[in-house]
């Protein structure tokens, strides 16, 4: 897995529990924007954490920032903890 521990953290560290997820890692609709896509059509904000794995099939480890406000109208934004890359889509 990726270390991600370099990643800045939320103004006031609220975060959600933490979650397993695995999917694609697709360009967002909004300029910048990368998102995670569930199997089942679930959409994750995951920012530039895996904006080297786009078109890859990942399992992540994440919690849910709380509190936070993106222009990215595609889902919940993710505090990306862990990356596992499954290869290219």
């Amino acid at each position: 897995m990726a270390d991600h521990s370099g990643l800045r953290t939320d103004r006031d560290g609220r975060r959600g529990p933490r979650r397993r997820l695995e999917g694609v890692v697709e360009e967002g609709v909004e300029a910048g924007a990368v998102v995670l896509r569930e199997d089942d059509g679930g959409t994750w904000l995951v920012g530039r954490a895996c904006r080297e794995l786009l078109g890859h099939r990942v399992r992540l480890v994440a919690a849910e920032r709380l509190g936070v406000m993106t222009t990215a109208q595609q889902g919940p934004p993710l505090a990306v903890e862990d990356v596992e890359d499954l290869g290219p889509a």
